[in-house]
């Protein structure tokens, strides 16, 4: 049976490819994902490569509502043209081989289930690119890091080791090395030339894809992988600091790009970084939420992205009034703390450290919104609140089923370390407006210099 569920996608990709009606299309990915989604609920069965536990069960289920969703999104963009078939059977091909990573039960189908991923992916985007060639950056950002982590396998011999087993495997830190040197080139941190960006140029079901579920692979390495390792806490400390100079390096790159999917795509790079050190920091909880939200977001963003910019075309942008924090500001500010605090002291540590991120930018865009829309304003403070109760109900109902199967140990940093690197990063990046000063076309050169 379980087997039945990796290969569903895959084979509905196929009879996609033979279709050549967009309705009987649309109603094949229905009952693709349909019969995955009720596999993923029914199936008990294990075999010698895959099971699901509980974090299986929950990565699974991830996968199948991105890998639908992008499936059902492309089917209506694509023609039946070879080109677009075989793109077709590639995009089941992934969500097939994501899903083998998410249950996979030993660390060599872990591993060659995370490098089949990269090599379809690479696929995918030859034959989905305009230029009809690879860019030079995505070979090296999905290739070097497959290459570091089978170089860590082979060293430490570890390919048969079972993870489900809490038995450390020895040279954890090679391991450790690799699977982390793999997991941040997944994500297209390094480089301005970034794989990920580089994706923005493909069709936008492809780009979704890519950016909702491919490059979660690295996470979801390090989450499986992470209990069998032993190595010194120095190592985890450094890949700490390298994500943090990840954020800072990015953040201003992101503001610079022109263009919504380029934005978009730039975002991932941080946003999968930010997954990266939570589980450095020793939060794995925080960082499958942050899997899950990201996902959905990202996927939804992305094949909303036409319409974005054509909204955001026709809106008028105006300078609102400046005013300082006021009485209505201060009670806003209040109403979300205390919905923060409450979800925290129920939830616990995990869903404190949530807060520790959620919180200040719920907190700041209640405040401009404030500026431009008194009334939105307190609508968006009434439905930040309910959605931090709710997403802390959420995290600690996580907690409590995903415990077993992430062996989670007590965290290496308090839970406010999350929120105050997250608040550092931001003041660091903040950009200052100079003050420009205009001078008159007629004035002297003298004056102008002057000025």
């Amino acid at each position: 049976m379980i087997v039945a569920l990796l290969l569903i996608p895959f084979v509905g990709g196929l009879l996609g490819a033979a279709t050549s009606s967009v309705r009987a299309r649309r109603g094949l990915v229905y009952l693709t994902y349909g019969l995955d989604f009720a596999a993923i609920a029914i199936t008990r069965s294990t075999t010698a490569w895959w099971h699901l536990d509980a974090l299986g069960r929950y990565l699974a289920v991830v996968s199948a509502v991105v890998g639908g969703y992008v499936t059902l999104f492309a089917v209506r963009q694509w023609t039946p043209r070879r080109r677009d078939r075989l793109a077709q059977v590639l995009v089941g091909s992934v969500v097939t081989l994501v899903l083998s990573s998410d249950l996979a039960t030993r660390v060599d189908v872990l591993v060659v289930s995370y490098v089949l991923t990269g090599l379809a992916t690479l696929a995918l985007l030859l034959v989905t690119s305009p230029l009809g060639r690879l860019p030079r950056s995505s070979v090296l950002g999905l290739v070097l890091g497959d290459v570091a982590l089978i170089a860590a396998v082979l060293v430490t011999a570890s390919a048969s080791t079972s993870l489900a087993s809490l038995h450390e495997v020895s040279s954890g830190a090679v391991l450790m090395i690799g699977a982390s040197l793999s997991a941040l080139l997944r994500s297209g941190a390094g480089s301005p030339r970034s794989w990920v960006v580089g994706t923005v140029n493909n069709p936008t079901a492809v780009s979704a894809l890519l950016h909702a579920g491919v490059v979660n692979g690295g996470a979801v390495l390090l989450i499986r992988l992470r209990p069998l390792v032993s190595h010194p806490t120095i190592l985890w400390d450094v890949l700490v600091l390298a994500c943090v100079a990840q954020l800072i390096w990015w953040a201003p790159l992101i503001r610079r790009r022109a263009d919504l999917k380029g934005q978009l795509a730039a975002s991932t790079v941080s946003q999968m970084t930010f997954m990266v050190m939570t589980l450095a920091l020793g939060w794995p909880v925080l960082a499958l939420t942050h899997l899950t939200g990201h996902a959905l977001y990202k996927s939804t963003r992305f094949m909303n992205a036409a319409g974005s910019i054509r909204r955001r075309s026709l809106t008028p942008r105006t300078s609102p009034p400046s005013r300082g924090v006021g009485v209505v500001d201060l009670t806003l500010g209040v109403v979300v703390l205390v919905s923060g605090l409450v979800s925290a002291v129920v939830g616990g540590t995990d869903v404190a450290a949530l807060d520790g991120v959620l919180l200040p930018g719920a907190l700041l865009l209640v405040y401009r919104v404030r500026r431009r829309d008194p009334r939105g304003a307190m609508l968006l403070a009434a439905v930040s609140s309910l959605t931090i109760l709710a997403y802390g109900a959420v995290v600690t109902e996580l907690s409590r089923v995903l415990d077993p199967s992430t062996h989670a140990t007590l965290p290496r940093a308090p839970w406010w370390s999350v929120g105050a690197i997250v608040l550092l990063v931001a003041l660091v990046v903040r950009p200052r407006h100079s003050r420009v000063s205009v001078t008159p076309l007629g004035a002297s050169p003298l004056a102008r210099s002057a000025a």
